[in-house]
Order: C-alpha cells, then sequence, then structure tokens
C-alpha cells in the first residue's frame, strides 16, 4: 500500500542500515491507495494453484497460449500443465510478509474509497483500472497517473482533505485477511513485514486488526531506504536486519510490484491471489502462487526454481 505524496520524510538510510520500528507522524502517514501493477503472463517454469488437477494441487506450466482480455487490452495467459517436480531446496529462515491485502484486508477498501476521492476531483476510473493501476504502487505513482488523467498538477498536499474518509472505512470495516492468524500460529520460522507504507499507517492497521504484537519490531517501512517496491532494497534491509541470507528467505505479496521486488531481491516469492489481483498477474520465476493463506506454511518447501 502506498503513501500519499508530500507527505513523509525522506529515507534516513540505505539497504543495509538504521533501524527499525521508527514512527512517523500520524498526520503524515495519510495513504491514499497506492497501488500499482505489471502485466505479468504465466511462463514455463511457473507453479499455479488449482490448475486441471483442482484446488489445492501445485503445477508446473510447460507452456502457455494467449487470448485478448478486454479489459487490460493486452493478453491474458492460459496455461497447459504438467505435475510438478520436486527438487531440493534450501530451508526457508524468514517469512517477509507485505501488509496491505496479505495481513489486513484494506485493498478492497482503498480501491472503493479512492474511485469516490478521484471523481469528486474530476477523474474517473472503473474498478479494474484502478486495481491494475495503483494496488502496490507508491504515492508519487498513484499521482503521476491521477494528474495525466486529469490533465492537470495537483497541490502536494491534496490528499489531506480525504483522508478522514479513508479513516472512517478502516475502522468500521477493516479485518484480518482470513486465514492470516492461523498461518502465523502454523509458522516455526521467524516472521516480519516490509511494505511500501509508512512506518505509522503500518501500525495503525495492524492496530486495528489486533496483529501489532505479532510484527512489534519486526516492521519495516520503503521510508527506511533509498527505493520502494518494485526495487529490491526493502526486501534486502529486511532481512539484513533480520540476519537471514536472501537466498532463504520467502515473501508473501499480493501485488505484481511485490513478487517483482521479491525475485529482484533473490528470494522465493508466494503470491497470494484470494485479494484483487488475478493470479497470472503474480506468476513468473521463483513463485508460487495461491489463495489460502492456511496453506501457506506446507508451502514453503515447494520448490520454485
Amino acid at each position: 500500500m502506498a503513501e500519499p505524496p508530500g507527505g513523509e520524510a525522506q529515507p534516513r538510510q540505505g539497504v543495509h542500515g538504521g533501524e527499525i520500528g521508527v514512527h512517523e507522524p500520524a498526520e503524515l502517514a495519510n495513504d491514499i491507495g497506492g497501488r500499482r501493477s505489471f502485466e505479468h503472463g504465466a511462463q514455463p517454469g511457473d507453479l499455479v494453484r488449482g490448475g486441471p488437477g483442482g484446488k489445492g494441487q501445485y503445477e508446473r506450466l510447460t507452456g502457455v497460449h494467449t487470448k485478448e482480455t478486454p479489459a487490460t487490452g493486452g493478453t491474458h495467459r492460459t496455461p497447459r500443465v504438467r505435475a510438478m517436480t520436486r527438487d531440493p531446496v534450501s530451508p526457508v529462515e524468514l517469512v517477509i510478509f507485505d501488509c496491505d491485502g496479505v495481513l489486513v484486508d484494506s485493498e478492497r477498501i482503498y480501491c472503493r474509497v479512492d474511485r469516490e476521492v478521484f471523481a469528486s476531483l474530476g477523474a474517473e476510473f472503473t474498478e479494474t483500472e484502478i486495481v491494475e493501476q495503483f494496488v502496490g504502487s507508491s504515492s508519487e505513482v498513484l499521482t503521476a497517473i491521477l494528474e495525466e488523467r486529469l490533465g492537470r498538477s495537483l497541490e502536494p498536499d491534496w490528499h489531506q482533505a480525504y483522508r478522514p474518509l479513508y479513516d472512517r472505512a478502516l475502522d468500521a470495516e477493516l479485518t484480518v485477511v482470513e486465514g492470516v492468524t492461523d498461518a502465523l500460529d502454523a509458522l516455526d520460522v521467524p516472521f516480519c513485514l516490509a511494505s511500501n507504507g509508512s512506518h505509522a499507517t503500518i501500525r495503525r492497521n495492524l492496530t486495528r486488526t489486533g496483529l501489532l504484537d505479532r510484527f512489534e519490531g519486526r516492521m519495516f517501512s520503503a521510508r527506511d531506504v533509498a527505493r520502494g517496491k518494485p526495487a529490491p532494497d526493502l526486501f534486502l534491509h529486511a532481512a539484513a536486519v533480520m540476519g537471514v541470507a536472501p537466498e532463504r528467505c520467502a515473501v508473501v505479496e499480493d501485488s505484481p510490484y511485490g513478487v517483482t521486488a521479491a525475485r529482484a531481491a533473490g528470494m522465493r516469492a508466494f503470491g497470494y491471489c484470494g485479494g484483487l489481483t488475478p493470479a497470472d498477474r503474480l506468476m513468473g520465476a521463483r513463485t508460487l502462487v495461491f489463495d489460502d493463506m492456511r496453506e501457506l506454511p506446507k508451502l514453503l518447501g515447494e520448490p520454485l526454481a
């Protein structure tokens, strides 16, 4: 989830430096949407959940063909599959979770309020456009797309007037993603959180859902590094502070921005498609796509290469 433009302090440290758990001023931490995605199709070697083998089966793709997808004007990849082979994999020693859409079910709320806010500014977006262009993006990307649609620039603090709309909706509706507490209880390795959102926003949403104690002292924000997702900096920073080699880390993400960052960091990516992002937009090398958080602990040993 992204940050609003002009509302946060500049990054304070590089990829391997600095402290964690730094709190941002609440009044500067207004997140408004901030999701963006890339076009991704299934590729040979991808793992996909729920293919012809049925729900709960994981199969490695051997080829794809394409067809037009009217919503995006691009291509949709439909896989042909075979049973996957089980190659030896190094054990996972750290699980890194994204926050919005992975731990807390906030993306649906943000997308709905985004559409209302953008319309009030004079920019109409469909729900599909908002999901495809904003899920996983930074606030800078969000503002740039919005200004392009409007044909004019916005004031640096344009989002502040709309913050109460998001806060009211989150206070009333925000819940934990289904199955997350079961997954956290079942994990037998350390875990942490790494989000494009600010520390203040992360803490606020975890507090709303009762998850804060589970991640206290192990929360990392894009404000801690030079570049947020889809660059690998944030995940590399989290791994370095936690003392785990990147190749022994597993990243759980729900956006193309996030899985792209995980791959770039040399980590295993687990793409959660139980929210707004379709499975085919999460597929790629060293990535397993799944839709039930309760299954995550047992999936960590699946071969992804």
